[in-house]
């Protein structure tokens, strides 16, 4: 009990220096909150400091530390079949990879996050994970692959009565096909 009370004092300095732009020292009494969390089998509250972590991370823009944390929250969220969350962490870890310019290793997070919508059935995610993949593949070159998915993007979208009105990407994406098809020749 005094150990989960002394985590929770942890998060509690955490977000004081975190509030203080004093991010390092932040970083530093979540992680030790997460350690005791993680000793005490406390599964919720270990997930919500990892959270506030992968945030962190992000806001630095410390796209390293982005993904190792995401992956770490990716399989404890794959535990309890949350997978609303895994997609949300699979995303920022996917923009990370871009950031990094690491495409491969993007490319291979979003079709992830492609299967888990499609077995889900949650048509809006995977329309934002076809849009995203046919990105990548633009960043990659791979211009016919790029065009298949901004193609099933756009398809989607059809489905889903989603217009350049109701979705911003969409009209992005009648770009970038004209672009490509000016790649291909």
């Amino acid at each position: 009990e005094n150990l989960q009370k002394l985590s929770n004092v942890y998060v509690e300095m955490g977000h004081l220096y975190r509030n203080w732009d004093a991010t390092s020292k932040a970083l530093e009494y979540l992680m030790q909150a997460d350690n005791l969390k993680m000793q005490l089998d406390l599964y919720d509250e270990r997930i919500e400091t990892l959270e506030e972590i992968s945030t962190i991370y992000e806001d630095d823009g410390n796209f390293e530390k982005l993904i190792e944390n995401g992956m770490l929250l990716q399989s404890l969220y794959d535990k309890s079949n949350n997978h609303a969350k895994q997609i949300a962490i699979l995303k920022k870890v996917s923009k990370a990879y871009n950031k990094l310019k690491l495409f491969e290793q993007a490319l291979n997070t979003h079709l992830k996050i492609l299967a888990l919508c499609k077995s889900e059935n949650n048509k809006l995610e995977e329309a934002y994970a076809l849009n995203e993949i046919g990105y990548i593949y633009k960043s990659l070159e791979d211009y016919n692959k790029s065009l298949g998915y901004f193609l099933n993007f756009l398809i989607l979208c059809k489905e889903l009565r989603m217009d350049n009105y109701h979705f911003q990407q969409y009209s992005e994406a009648l770009l970038i096909i004209g672009e490509i098809y000016q790649n291909l020749g």
